[in-house]
């Protein structure tokens, strides 16, 4: 008990004392790829942490001993270990990226508390659940956690994120339905949910994202028609839903998606026809409506797509 508190003391006193990077340190097999990251017996930096910077992945505010860390990227290094709870006290953090290593485990639900994060990246050893204390991120931009094990439903609360410009959680066992408080993230370019067991209709409110380039809904269990009104997303460039189990017809509404550059609806159980002006997407190059149950001819506007290198 008189080390920790003597220890405490002494970090108090110290500009520079991290704690939580030490027990990231004690948690990971760091210091075998990155040995001038050391810390004491204690769980406090050997060095200042920010100054002089220990290793390439880690960036801080200024070159002087009151720095702090504002940014933390491990990418393809052979790194093992879990997160530590304790990573949710670096709040001055404003990008934290860990991807291609071994480090895995679940969230920590305190990633809540780092309230400066505007990037999160983790890949590909991560499991459990998507915490609901993401949402506590207010200006967070980018999260990005695609090719991992995680599951269970997308929080229901993802909607407060409204500054998201990328939401990407493709190849997980993610699950559950599409929360519709989806339809206020207005400043998302890329949704990206391919590749997991998320199930349900798709909700109308899918088609209030209106600045969205990127929208990646293919190998789900997703059920019923496409959303009538889904030609409403005039920025849509990649319309992906291919191998779910979706009905009905193409909506008309699709030829109005002028940016559209690749449309993938394969493996579905779609009817009717290939609506007949979906030429107007003169930038298409790419157009995968196979294994359906479309009926009548290729519509003759298709054969005015300059830019079409693959029709199936």
């Amino acid at each position: 008990m008189i080390v920790f508190i003597s220890s405490l003391l002494l970090c108090i006193t110290r500009a520079w004392c991290r704690v939580p990077i030490c027990d990231l340190v004690a948690s990971t097999d760091i210091e075998s790829v990155y040995s001038s990251w050391q810390c004491d017996i204690n769980g406090i930096p050997v060095n200042n942490t920010c100054w002089p910077i220990p290793w390439d992945g880690l960036k801080c505010s200024d070159e002087n001993e009151d720095a702090v860390i504002v940014s933390i990227t491990l990418d393809y290094v052979s790194v093992a270990g879990t997160l530590p709870t304790t990573i949710g006290s670096l709040t001055s953090l404003n990008s934290f990226a860990i991807v291609f290593t071994d480090i895995n485990g679940s969230i920590p639900t305190t990633i809540g508390n780092i309230d400066q994060l505007t990037s999160l990246q983790l890949g590909s050893s991560f499991f459990g659940s998507i915490p609901s204390e993401l949402c506590q991120l207010s200006g967070l931009s980018y999260f990005i956690v695609e090719g991992n094990s995680l599951q269970h439903e997308i929080p229901s609360c993802i909607g407060d994120l409204v500054k998201l410009q990328t939401f990407s959680v493709g190849f997980n066992d993610l699950s559950g339905h599409i929360p519709t408080s989806i339809g206020k993230l207005t400043s998302v370019r890329k949704f990206a949910l391919d590749s997991n067991k998320f199930s349900g209709t798709l909700p109308s409110a899918i088609c209030l994202l209106d600045t969205v380039a990127q929208l990646y809904l293919d190998k789900n269990l997703f059920s019923g028609p496409l959303p009538e009104n889904i030609g409403d997303m005039s920025t849509l460039e990649y319309l992906h839903a291919g191998t779910n189990m979706l009905t009905g017809s193409i909506p008309i509404g699709i030829s109005n998606m002028t940016n559209l550059l690749s449309l993938e609806l394969y493996e579905n159980s779609l009817t009717g026809s290939i609506p007949a002006d979906l030429g107007n997407a003169k930038y298409i190059g790419g157009i995968d409506v196979r294994n359906n149950f479309l009926t009548g001819p290729i519509p003759s506007s298709i054969g005015q797509l300059s830019r079409l290198g693959r029709l199936l």
